[in-house]
């Protein structure tokens, strides 16, 4: 499903991405990335 474009338009901190959890949207730091098997894998961080 994709983020509805009324939560992606609230300002937020750089490097962050925005998940549905539940019945709310939660807030994620991006903490870096894993380098696995020959890609780069995004690597999530707290809920802020």
């Amino acid at each position: 499903m994709a983020v509805p474009l009324e939560i992606r338009q609230v300002p937020r901190p750089k490097n962050t991405i925005v998940k549905l959890t539940g019945k709310s949207w939660a807030v994620i730091q991006r903490i870096g990335c894993e380098y696995k098997n020959g890609k780069n894998y995004p690597k999530n961080g707290p809920v802020i």
